[in-house]
């Protein structure tokens, strides 16, 4: 099975960087957040991927093309390069997907590359401790063309409860009700059918219209799970790995 990755969103202003990072290259633990999201997969067994690249897809390419000799001791011969350790067991496909392509029209374009029926997607912005498996196992009892995975968040603000003009309850930082897209899909290939062009935007129409259709399953993950879409939220997750707190290192 391979796992899409949508890479290709604007970065982050990460302190004392005078350019925008892209999220995937974002350090947590010293590593970029796209390696902690591909070792997730690897765990079980998922070694091809494609990536969806768009603003600064360059870096994210760099990145992997100098990987080898940037992290690892290695000997130049008149031969060529020999490197002192296991090569990665990985199968990765880089496609330019446009700068402002929504994410519905980066999933539309890498289908020439899908090999097989079903796929898993996922975003670049956060990380989990989902069980793969578990997720797997839930699409197919199911049997929809699509799974979105959901999960319960915190409330960025307290919650206050009320009667007669006096506080009777006060929750800080509840977590919300409802379930909220937790970034990572089962989904099979003809669900491509729902998007549109490069405009599409994936969780806008695709995903409503699947869902008015009855085709669209939701898989309970009630583990943790973190987005990070502000250098706030980055700087919590890195604290966390500093702490040696990290859930989502199933891997």
């Amino acid at each position: 099975m391979q796992a899409v990755i949508l890479c290709g969103g604007k970065g982050l202003r990460m302190s004392n960087a005078p350019d925008l990072t892209p999220k995937p290259l974002v350090k947590v633990g010293g590593m970029p957040l796209l390696l902690h999201i591909i070792k997730l997969f690897q765990t079980y067994a998922i070694h091809d991927f494609i990536l969806c690249l768009g603003d600064r897809g360059e870096a994210i390419k760099e990145y992997f093309y100098t990987l080898d000799w940037k992290a690892h001791d290695f000997k130049l011969t008149d031969k060529g390069v020999e490197y002192y350790h296991q090569p990665e067991n990985w199968n990765i496909i880089f496609a330019d997907t446009g700068k402002d392509t929504q994410t519905g029209g980066r999933l539309k374009r890498i289908e020439k590359y899908l090999t097989g029926d079903e796929f898993v997607l996922t975003y670049c912005d956060g990380l989990a401790d989902i069980s793969l498996p578990k997720l797997l196992a839930w699409h197919k009892k199911m049997r929809r063309i699509a799974t979105v995975t959901g999960v319960k968040r915190p409330s960025a603000f307290g919650i206050m409860e009320e009667s007669q003009g006096l506080v009777s309850i006060f929750r800080e930082k509840p977590m919300l009700d409802g379930w909220v897209n937790g970034g990572f899909f089962v989904l099979k290939k003809q669900v491509l059918k729902y998007i549109q062009g490069d405009e599409s935007i994936w969780e806008e129409e695709p995903l409503q219209q699947l869902a008015a259709e009855g085709r669209l399953a939701l898989y309970r993950h009630e583990g943790f799970w973190q987005s990070l879409d502000s250098p706030k939220e980055v700087q919590l997750v890195n604290a966390m790995w500093a702490r040696k707190e990290r859930p989502w290192v199933v891997w």
